[in-house]
């Protein structure tokens, strides 16, 4: 079985990163962002919101102007050192691999060598088959696109984006509820979500 696999909200919880990227991008434009700012933040933008969205509900200031400064160092290695595993990353990993299980990492990020180097960090390299990098930016190469050959049995994610990439390839898509979209955000949208990789394993062995 080969399973096709989001990297942050999925096995990595990069929410701090995310907030702790909001207030340095604000605070260099001179923008003043509570930890409360940013925490309304990452609830709107669990919430289904943009972050460009949620600065602007939130009426935070140079809104535009923070937001491309945030994609400009969210991805620095300061910023990623902040990333963690969820605490049953390893485990669930190990376990399905033992199942003979094999994983695709398709992950959404601008750098891919700092891709590479964070996996070899937090020591999943021998977890995954394949590491496949899409440019963000790039709406023309989907995550279904650089995955159509590889014969994926379902796909775990956190975002629309990853619902898309099974949708496109017409395999089973398993929600974390866990990462960057709410439980309440997939219940609104028909779509049944997880709270842990260990879960979303465990559904998919019985589809």
């Amino acid at each position: 079985m080969r399973i096709g696999l989001d990297l942050d909200g999925t096995l990595l919880d990069s929410r701090l990163r995310h907030t702790v990227a909001l207030r340095k991008a604000a605070g260099s434009l001179a923008v003043p962002l509570t930890e409360e700012d940013a925490q309304r933040y990452l609830q709107l933008k669990c919430d289904g919101a943009s972050g460009l969205d949620a600065l602007r509900q939130l009426r935070i200031p140079q809104a535009e102007s923070i937001s491309k400064r945030w994609v400009e160092i969210i991805e620095s290695e300061d910023m990623l050192a902040l990333d963690q595993l969820y605490p049953d990353t390893r485990e669930a990993l190990a376990r399905q691999q033992s199942l003979q299980t094999e994983f695709i990492l398709v992950t959404g990020r601008q750098d891919p060598a700092a891709v590479r180097r964070q996996i070899s960090k937090l020591g999943l390299e021998g977890f995954l088959r394949e590491i496949i990098v899409v440019d963000p930016r790039d709406r023309a190469h989907p995550k279904a696109e650089v995955t159509r050959t590889h014969e994926l049995r379902a796909v775990a994610g956190d975002t629309e984006s990853d619902f898309q990439w099974a949708h496109d390839l017409g395999v089973n898509f398993h929600a974390s509820s866990f990462g960057f979209r709410s439980q309440s955000y997939w219940n609104r949208r028909g779509v049944v979500s997880y709270a842990s990789l260990s879960a979303i394993f465990d559904a998919i062995a019985l589809t």
